[in-house]
């Protein structure tokens, strides 16, 4: 496990399997941030919550390594690899999943109703 900030967010990246780019792209910075992050050339308190969230990690271990590494050991994979995919839609496809999820979820869902043959 990184002893510092920076070998911390080393592995955390790599355990995602992100380039410095995708990374940047993901928190809006650029790819060099990311690499003088990586180099503890530099450290931002200000970015660390939102880097921490897009590499699934607390931000807790990020900063100080203070166990345990993942957010919520309880949420399934499944879950996690939707989130991930959700990650990558726009703003409006963003907002157009929210809607539903917000719609599927306000419904009380009708049970089928059963016939009788008698």
């Amino acid at each position: 496990m990184g002893k510092t900030f920076a070998e911390r967010l080393v592995q955390a990246r790599r355990r995602r399997g992100l380039s410095q780019a995708e990374l940047a792209r993901l928190v809006n910075l650029k790819p060099s941030s990311i690499g003088n992050f990586e180099q503890g050339l530099s450290k931002s308190a200000r970015k660390l919550t939102e880097i921490a969230h897009a590499l699934r990690v607390r931000p807790e271990w990020l900063a100080n390594g203070t166990p345990p590494i993942d957010p919520s050991p309880e949420i399934s994979a499944s879950t996690l690899d939707l989130a991930r995919k959700i990650e990558q839609l726009s703003p409006p496809q963003l907002s157009a999943v929210r809607a539903m999820v917000d719609a599927f979820t306000s419904v009380e869902l009708e049970k089928p109703k059963i016939r009788s043959t008698v």
